[in-house]
């Protein structure tokens, strides 16, 4: 599968979830290698990330997504501008 469509797409459907106030910035490197996966499972974590990462942030925010590949590997960062993970719950 092509990860960068499946963030897409996942971006489309989570795009309600989003306020206006949130903006998504894109640093996907040109040509990254298909992965051989489950598209539809990836897609689900995609969603659970940015939902989670969208809920974190009160007012304005940002969400980076950046995706980079090479013969052997795939990088997918998510990084959003929102309040993070309480103490308490980060063991949970």
């Amino acid at each position: 599968c092509n990860v960068i469509d499946g963030i897409e797409s996942t971006l489309k459907i989570a795009n309600s979830q989003f306020k206006h106030e949130i903006e998504i910035h894109r640093d996907y490197q040109e040509s990254v290698p298909l992965l051989l996966c489950q598209p539809m499972q990836l897609n689900q974590v995609f969603l659970n990330i940015l939902v989670n990462a969208a809920q974190a942030i009160e007012n304005k925010g940002h969400i980076y997504i950046s995706v980079r590949g090479d013969d052997t590997e795939v990088t997918i960062e998510i990084k959003d501008t929102g309040s993070g993970i309480s103490d308490s719950a980060i063991r949970k």
